[in-house]
């Protein structure tokens, strides 16, 4: 891998958490044997009509109890830094919660980079984001240097703990010029057809349909006092909080391997990720953001008018609406 450290632990942090993906590696390996006719037949059959029975059993909802920590790591020879993405769970994307979380990165953004990068130099890319998987939330910090990856994690949970303090101590007419200058990023309006089109889109592609968002978001982000966002903060994103989901992902640099980073750590925690394939089939499932408007799925209508019907003529049915 040639390319630079950040696009590499962006690879290694969708492939661990997205829920159908593959490495470069394995679509490499499949493309080896893939044909014309491979892909003719593929698309003559991809929107034919299916059905699924599902019998499921075990942890499928966050009460499973799974391990709250995971940690990857992957060892490279090319570059001399390493970068750790340091990734909390905060939940489902719901309206309430989502002003709060945004008010907490609003709050971090600028002090985080300050302490983590000018005071304690861990590195010299510190990025503090928001980030959005199939409708989960999450707070990450990325930081890429010369500091071996779990220092650079002990110092960000460090860090926290400083975070926390700052927001306790905020005065009130800070906390809410932090409200304002949200609420007005939150309502500004799009510069260009484009961006106005990117939003829209947005909401229709994962299915949310909240084309109010920003208002409705806004007038409840009003509402938010700093001692709900201290609670979010104490469950969510604080060591040991009830709800915390904490996932880490490491690219060590080219110092270390493999072999010389077990025998410095002979018994390796729990948390350790060996397999991402076994990571994926054993973490709980989220529920999706329920939809502000209750539109029919794709294909509803199919499967309502073909209920009842054989399955010859239900093949029928399908493949005249494959055509439409």
């Amino acid at each position: 891998w040639k390319g630079q450290l950040s696009s590499m632990l962006a690879h290694f942090h969708s492939l661990l958490l997205t829920e159908r993906a593959w490495s470069k590696q394995q679509v490499f390996a499949c493309l080896q044997e893939l044909t014309m006719g491979d892909m003719d037949e593929f698309i003559a059959s991809a929107l034919r009509r299916f059905h699924v029975e599902v019998f499921v059993h075990g942890n499928v909802v966050e009460e499973g109890k799974t391990c709250p920590e995971h940690c990857y790591r992957h060892y490279q020879d090319v570059h001399p830094a390493s970068c750790v993405d340091f990734v909390l769970q905060v939940g489902v994307e719901e309206s309430r919660e989502n002003v709060v979380f945004e008010l907490l990165i609003q709050m971090l953004h600028e002090h985080a980079f300050n302490e983590l990068r000018t005071n304690q130099q861990l590195g010299y890319l510190c990025h503090t984001m928001p980030k959005r998987y199939n409708g989960v939330q999450s707070l990450e910090f990325s930081v890429q240097g010369p500091k071996e990856p779990d220092f650079v994690e002990e110092r960000i949970e460090d860090y926290l703990e400083v975070a926390r303090k700052m927001i306790v101590d905020m005065p009130d007419t800070e906390f809410k010029d932090h409200v304002d200058a949200l609420a007005n990023k939150r309502l500004e309006k799009p510069k260009n057809l484009k961006q106005r089109y990117n939003k829209l889109w947005s909401e229709i592609a994962h299915r949310e349909f909240h084309f109010n968002r920003a208002e409705d978001e806004v007038a409840l982000l009003r509402e938010v006092t700093k001692e709900e966002l201290i609670a979010f903060f104490d469950k969510k994103i604080r060591r040991d909080g009830a709800e915390r989901r904490k996932f880490v992902v490491m690219v060590h640099s080219n110092a270390d391997t493999k072999e010389t980073f077990e025998a410095k750590r002979p018994e390796q925690p729990k948390r350790e990720i060996s397999c991402g394939d076994r990571l994926r089939a054993e973490l709980p499932m989220w529920a999706l953001p329920a939809p502000k408007l209750a539109l029919p799925p794709p294909g509803a209508s199919l499967f309502t008018e073909t209920l009842g019907k054989t399955p010859a003529e239900s093949a029928a049915a399908a493949a005249a609406q494959s055509k439409l």
